[in-house]
């Protein structure tokens, strides 16, 4: 990204090759942070998130723990991170990002910790985290 870029950029789009009638990858750069749209072609994510740190689903930064600011933290049912981010999203009033555990290490649950803020990213092998860009 051309340094001129980096202070308008809030969010890209990553299309792979061949999607858009061309033999090129291509790269959207945004100067909002759109709602997420599921889209298996394509990856996407916030330039909060540094993408040195986890891969991008394009909905949840694997790999990525968002450490503090938790407002409310629970187990969950099942293993998938999705249900966090879906936690977050319907408390959009108040949760600004989430972290998902993988369950392990102590914790035989998968634990899911919903923000009041957007913290910072940190690797962490154990986790998942997303920013709340819904409405």
């Amino acid at each position: 990204m051309p340094d001129g870029d980096a202070p308008r950029c809030k969010a890209f789009t990553y299309v792979k090759a061949g999607v858009q009638n061309n033999d090129r990858v291509l790269c959207y750069l945004k100067d909002g942070t759109p709602a997420p749209v599921l889209n298996a072609n394509v990856d996407s994510g916030p330039t909060l998130a540094n993408p040195s740190v986890g891969l991008y689903s394009g909905l949840v930064e694997t790999h990525v723990d968002r450490p503090d600011q938790d407002y409310r933290s629970f187990d969950l049912s099942q293993a998938q991170p999705e249900l966090c981010r879906e936690a977050c999203r319907n408390e959009s009033h108040v949760c600004k990002a989430y972290t998902y555990l993988r369950p392990g290490g102590g914790n035989p649950l998968p634990r899911c910790f919903l923000k009041s803020g957007i913290p910072a990213p940190v690797a962490s092998p154990r986790s998942d985290s997303g920013i709340n860009v819904g409405p």
